[in-house]
């Protein structure tokens, strides 16, 4: 792998960091910078783009010019202590709108820097999806720290390439468990480690069970095993699903299994919204019965009426009684009893 390094306005070069640097990557393009020369921004651009570099790390002032080109180039990053605000100096930098992963490693004693105005810079103009992390050193970077990150992120990303950001994004999400804030993720459920399974487990678990519906699965073993995938979104901004929709394909498209939530009142409003959205869009559907039914017919969701779809999505096993207007009784299998089901959505 190629990286590239950007050091801090009065940092000396070379440096332990770039030494550590050339220890653990493949190549690195770490060029001295005199940030008083106005055309730095655009020589150091050439050459991330004439090394291929994959990932830019940047410290202070480095993790500014970092930034700036990957909202150029959409490479991914790795920032320590950020100068997006609070510079002694301006250097000439361009910006752009290309979106990327931002890995950014705060000292919570930097009293040059400050986290708090830093994030809120970010909030307000930042290009990309942020995760925040928390040192307890100053604006000076110890050894230790630099290289227990630069391990941390060459040990989780593959030997290959990373070419755009929605791959490095998914690779890093898959790390303990953490997705970016704010929107749907999908995500293969034979990824997802044993917190992030048992943490979907508890939310499905526990709407279910408030709710007297069937469970299709045990345990979340087999709720792994069972499902193919997963869009799962966090609203409270921890990185940390909140909400979930489990579908798996069949021929009639994917059908949306399971869904639920941690009952927070945003996640709840958040699904009920997404599952709008997908049962509109042509490809997917849902067997609804109960208070989701009730939505979804209230919503104007399109309802499947083809008998023969609806016996072949829902199983003769399960002996479907067709009634009007789409709705039909189904057996229910693990509790041993009959209960009305609509399907919606739009068959591929």
């Amino acid at each position: 792998m190629t990286v590239a390094f950007f050091h801090g306005l009065e940092s000396p070069h070379p440096s332990d960091k770039t030494i550590a640097l050339h220890k653990i990557f493949d190549s690195v393009y770490d060029p001295s910078m005199d940030y008083t020369n106005p055309n730095l921004f655009n020589e150091v651009l050439e050459g991330v783009k004439k090394n291929n570099c994959e990932l830019l790390i940047g410290s202070s002032m480095g993790g500014w010019f970092a930034y700036c080109i990957s909202t150029l180039t959409g490479i991914p990053t790795l920032l320590f202590n950020p100068a997006v605000q609070g510079r002694s100096i301006e250097p000439t930098v361009k910006r752009g709108s290309t979106k990327a992963l931002h890995t950014i490693v705060f000292g919570k004693s930097d009293d040059v820097i400050s986290p708090a105005k830093s994030q809120s810079w970010f909030k307000s103009n930042g290009v990309g999806e942020f995760h925040y992390n928390f040192e307890s050193h100053g604006h000076r970077i110890p050894i230790g720290i630099f290289t227990k990150w630069i391990k941390s992120l060459n040990g989780s990303m593959s030997e290959d390439t990373i070419p755009s950001f929605e791959i490095w994004k998914m690779l890093t999400e898959m790390n303990e468990m953490e997705i970016p804030s704010g929107k749907w993720i999908d995500m293969d459920m034979s990824k997802i480690d044993k917190d992030g399974i048992d943490l979907i487990w508890k939310m499905y678990s526990e709407t279910y069970a408030k709710a007297g519906l069937d469970f299709s699965a045990d345990d979340a073993n087999e709720l792994k095993t069972k499902y193919k995938a997963t869009y799962l979104k966090d609203v409270d901004h921890d990185h940390q699903p909140d909400a979930f929709i489990i579908y798996k394909e069949t021929p009639y498209g994917n059908k949306i299994s399971l869904l639920g939530t941690n009952d927070k009142k945003e996640a709840k409003r958040d699904l009920i919204h997404k599952l709008i959205e997908l049962v509109n869009t042509k490809g997917w559907f849902i067997e609804a019965s109960m208070k989701m039914e009730e939505i979804l017919s209230s919503s104007g969701a399109p309802v499947v009426k083809n008998e023969k779809a609806i016996n072949d999505i829902v199983g003769k096993h399960k002996k479907p009684e067709m009634e009007k207007n789409g709705y039909y009784t189904r057996f229910l299998s693990k509790v041993g009893k009959r209960i009305t089901k609509r399907i919606y959505g739009i068959l591929k």
